[in-house]
């Protein structure tokens, strides 16, 4: 073979390499970078005390997610977990809270906020 074509396999060898090193959201440990890998999806209200809680929690493995209230009024937020506590910050402020959180994830977690609780299920 010319020393073209050498150089051109070298190229698509290196290129498919990097491609496949640099992943980006997970972990070493497979685990989503805001998290438990099994909190992320979507999640429906079922019942809250003492607060203005979201009818769905839209939760993404690359530590951000979504309130979606009656009406279809739409806040976005990050979260991020240590051990079995999940804290939902918008800005820079704690939103809420998730404690005393099984892992893997159940279908069922308490949101804690503003000194009310609201029970979620697994959509």
């Amino acid at each position: 073979m010319h020393l073209k074509t050498y150089q051109w396999l070298a190229l698509v060898l290196l290129l498919s390499i990097g491609m496949g090193c640099g992943s980006g959201t997970s972990n070493s440990g497979g685990v989503a970078s805001g998290g438990d890998a099994s909190l992320v999806g979507t999640w429906n209200l079922v019942n809250s005390g003492g607060g203005n809680f979201p009818q769905k929690i839209l939760i993404n493995s690359n530590g951000t997610g979504s309130y979606i209230f009656t009406g279809g009024t739409t806040s976005s937020f990050t979260w991020t977990q240590s051990g079995n506590s999940v804290i939902i910050s918008t800005g820079s402020l704690q939103a809420a809270s998730i404690n005393n959180l099984s892992s893997p994830v159940g279908n069922t977690f308490t949101l804690n906020s503003l000194g009310g609780t609201a029970t979620y299920n697994r959509a």
